[in-house]
Order: C-alpha cells, then sequence, then structure tokens
C-alpha cells in the first residue's frame, strides 16, 4: 500500500496491516496516521521505501515492546481503567433500577424507595472513590515522568 507524509510529502510503501497507526516518517521524523493514498497521488517516480516495524509507535511516541515491557513491569496501570468501566456499569444498572421502580409506582406497585436512594448514594461515593483512586495514579504517572526527565538530564 502507497502511503504519504503529510508533512514532508515524501511516498512509501507500507504493509497493509499498518493502515490507520501512527508511525514516524523515515525522511522528516514527524510522527503521522498511515492512510493510503490513490494512484494518481502516487508519483511512479519515488523510491520505494518500507517501513520498519520498529519504527511504529503510539500516540505518545512509544513503541509497541516499550509499552509491552511497561505493562508487565507494572509501570502502565490499569486499574484507572477498570474503575471508570465499573462506574459506568454501576451507572447504568442503578438508571435501570430506578426506571423500572418509577414505573411500577405508576402502576400502583409498592415500591421500595430506600433501595433506589440508597443505590445513588452509594454511585456517588463510588465516584469520590474513584477520583481519589484516579488522582493518586496520575501523581504517579506524573512523578515517574519527571523522574525519567530528570535521568536523561543526568540529575540524580
Amino acid at each position: 500500500m502507497r502511503t504519504q507524509c503529510p508533512y514532508c510529502n515524501e511516498k512509501f510503501n507500507a504493509p497493509d496491516n499498518y493502515i490507520f497507526k501512527r508511525v514516524k516518517c523515515i525522511k522528516c521524523g514527524q510522527s503521522f496516521e498511515v492512510k493510503p493514498i490513490t494512484s494518481e497521488q502516487s508519483d511512479t517516480k519515488d523510491k520505494s521505501k518500507t517501513f520498519n516495524t520498529m519504527e511504529l509507535k503510539n500516540k505518545e511516541g512509544r513503541t509497541f515492546w516499550e509499552q509491552l515491557t511497561d505493562f508487565f513491569s507494572f509501570r502502565t496501570m490499569i486499574l484507572p481503567q477498570l474503575l471508570v468501566i465499573a462506574f459506568i456499569f454501576l451507572f447504568v444498572v442503578i438508571t435501570i433500577t430506578t426506571i423500572i421502580v418509577i414505573v411500577e409506582a405508576t402502576f400502583g406497585e409498592d415500591v421500595r424507595w430506600r433501595a433506589v436512594v440508597l443505590g445513588w448514594i452509594m454511585l456517588f461515593w463510588f465516584r469520590i472513590v474513584i477520583e481519589w483512586f484516579i488522582v493518586l495514579f496520575r501523581m504517579n504517572a506524573t512523578l515517574t515522568n519527571i523522574q525519567k526527565l530528570l535521568e536523561k538530564r543526568g540529575v540524580k
């Protein structure tokens, strides 16, 4: 597949599995998303250049292997994402429960309003706890970034 750097207009041959992934331009060094170019955009005079799989990087500029190493050495935290997913799940469950209770109340059923109110209060407190955890994780990430920056500058 032919692609083109949007910064320097250099054209390359890229494997098909690189489509919509971020890579670093071999010529100018800018990071861009691989998109196929049409045959009229492609210049046949260009030399064929192919991306090295080790140059494939994410939005933060980290290679796949760096990300994998960070994950298995516990430098990448997945708990914040799991907490957000748990909050969304609880929010949906409590909202559906509230709707069911309101529908039951309209038909004269004996409803348990205390359970609904308690559910919303628990969701509120769960949200506060999640925010505290995420603040702690962000503090850890920020301090880690500062430590890496200082190490790069040679400060111990």
